[in-house]
């Protein structure tokens, strides 16, 4: 935790005692030796007593006497309104009880304090009397936070005197959701943001384009009946065929407009959008409105009866062009779809169709990408690999995350030693 011991060894002494452990790296003439050290870091108040009944447990706690039972209103630094106005929001929606801005020295005050930017983007500092509560934080995310650890005390038996400081131990927490497959209204993701806030889940990765998996179960008239499975991409698009055919799904879709909105919002709640349109395989519903990009007469190494017609054939420049179309309608412009700095999870699992077009895919798509957005992909590169083996190149690496998902697909030593920021 850099949030007790950063990497320059500084400490910064926590509110009470705490067991930490330092992992070193020593190397010397080529060789390398690795130890985690357990350490006793002593804190400004001694032993750690019981931590408030909060979800997630708050990192540190020092508690006093008493409790604030009743807030009553709010004030908040220029840097934390929005913050504060929300928390205010919930408060009353959780609670009933609606309480009043006031300009200063409300009974809970957000506070923009740098000092405390060691704490990191989500961390924060609460100090609670029996009159009033104090958030200091610097970053917006910490506010929103605190915000919900007032919330989540206040519907038990108030907030308990003392000082808490919180931050996370894992910098993604979150899961995924596949609306490809199956519909899911707008009105359900939003309500499920808003769970994921409550419990401070940051990261709600929405799998936005699929098809069903047994392709064989259509393949008796030949691999163009395959198109007749189910299959959808959830967001409004513009790219359209020579008979002016879109791949949006027809029985339920989210317009540009209203899911830009939704990742806005979900962001001002603390939660972080990951959008996925998954390539070059599960992509029946742009192969089936675009068939001249779509590969043809090849069959599953794992399933010998199933058609690879939901696979984009990117040994192709022009399929592999067309990819970058699609990403494009949602990335690029001065307000793009996806918000700028949105993580693009671009699929990229289970491609069974020729493994070295696979992995030049991988090589050219995600340098492209990474000009505007940061990049996510499934892991796949332990078992898509030709002979001789393409290699993937470093820009297709830094600062790249992949969720692993089966560890044949990917092995997780293998992808951490290339260098991929991981998932588990």
């Amino acid at each position: 935790f850099p949030q007790v011991v950063d990497d320059e060894l500084n400490i910064h002494t926590p509110l009470t005692d705490m067991n930490i452990v330092l992992s070193f790296k020593c190397t010397k003439g080529g060789e390398t030796a690795e130890k985690d050290c357990p350490i006793l870091i002593k804190g400004t108040y001694g032993a750690q007593g019981r931590k408030p009944n909060v979800i997630p447990e708050p990192a540190q706690w020092h508690g006093e006497k008493g409790s604030l039972k009743k807030i009553s209103s709010y004030s908040a630094d220029d840097e934390f309104k929005t913050a504060a106005n929300d928390f205010a929001d919930e408060l009353f929606s959780v609670t009933g009880n609606k309480i009043t801005e006031v300009s200063e020295n409300g009974t809970v005050h957000f506070a923009f304090d740098k000092s405390l930017a060691y704490l990191g983007e989500e961390g924060y500092e609460i100090q609670c009397t029996e009159k009033s509560i104090v958030v200091s934080a610097y970053n917006f995310k910490g506010a929103v936070w605190a915000g919900k650890t007032i919330c989540q005390l206040m519907v038990q038996d108030g907030f308990p005197c003392g000082i808490m400081r919180d931050y996370p131990r894992y910098s993604v927490r979150g899961f995924m959701l596949d609306v490809g497959r199956k519909p899911v209204s707008m009105a359900m993701l939003e309500k499920i943001v808003n769970r994921m806030a409550w419990y401070k889940y940051n990261d709600f990765h929405i799998h936005l384009s699929d098809n069903y998996i047994w392709l064989e179960d259509y393949a008796e008239n030949g691999d163009e009946s395959t198109f007749d499975a189910y299959q959808a991409f959830r967001l409004e698009s513009d790219m359209k065929n020579d008979r002016g055919e879109t791949a949006t799904a027809k029985d339920y879709h989210y317009s540009k407009q209203e899911f830009n909105a939704f990742m806005k919002n979900s962001a001002a709640n603390g939660v972080r959008i990951t959008p996925e349109i998954d390539m070059p395989a599960h992509a029946l519903a742009f192969t089936k409105v675009f068939p001249e990009y779509a590969v043809k007469n090849l069959r599953s190494i794992l399933m010998k009866k199933r058609p690879l017609t939901d696979h984009v054939d990117v040994s192709r420049p022009e399929c592999v062009e067309f990819v970058k179309r699609i990403f494009d309608e949602y990335t690029l412009g001065d307000e793009p779809v996806f918000p700028k700095g949105t993580t693009v999870h671009i699929g990229a699992d289970e491609f069974l169709s020729d493994y070295t077009a696979y992995r030049n895919f991988v090589n050219e798509i995600i340098p492209y990408i990474k000009k505007t957005n940061p990049v996510r992909l499934w892991g796949s590169l332990t078992w898509i690999k030709d002979n001789p083996e393409t290699v993937i190149k470093k820009e297709a690496v830094d600062g790249v995350e992949m969720n692993l998902w089966n560890s044949e697909w990917a092995d997780g030593r293998e992808m951490y030693d290339m260098g991929y920021k991981l998932i588990n």
